[in-house]
């Protein structure tokens, strides 16, 4: 009924629109899915030493604080440890707050990284 437009059926139009917002939605969680395994190393969480070690591999070294208050965003359950799911919560907000043109958690980042 969300797809239908009003006629009772689904035209191809519709279905067109349903099945891109379907694919859309599987290549951006194959995509999460991909960046949280670089992050991870291949593990089902992330932890802070795991951050340090790709600020090292990517030559983008960062300050602890910087990589602290990233992991302390990034821990949206406040487990001590980054899942999947507060990885995937992590990247939808900041893709939201990026559609509404706010920087959301980059803004607390880059702040921190300055402060040091």
């Amino acid at each position: 009924r969300e797809i239908d437009t009003g006629s009772g059926e689904i035209d191809f139009e519709e279905f067109s629109k349903m099945f891109n917002s379907l694919l859309s939605q599987r290549d951006s969680l194959a995509e999460m899915h991909k960046a949280f395994m670089y992050f991870s190393d291949g593990k089902e969480r992330i932890t802070l030493n795991d951050l340090r070690q790709v600020s090292i591999d990517t030559n983008d070294v960062q300050k602890e604080q910087f990589l602290h208050e990233m992991f302390l965003i990034g821990d949206v359950d406040k487990d001590g440890v980054i899942s999947f799911m507060d990885f995937k919560m992590m990247m939808e907000r900041a893709i939201a707050t990026e559609k509404e043109g706010i920087t959301g958690p980059k803004v607390v980042l880059d702040a921190a990284n300055e402060r040091d």
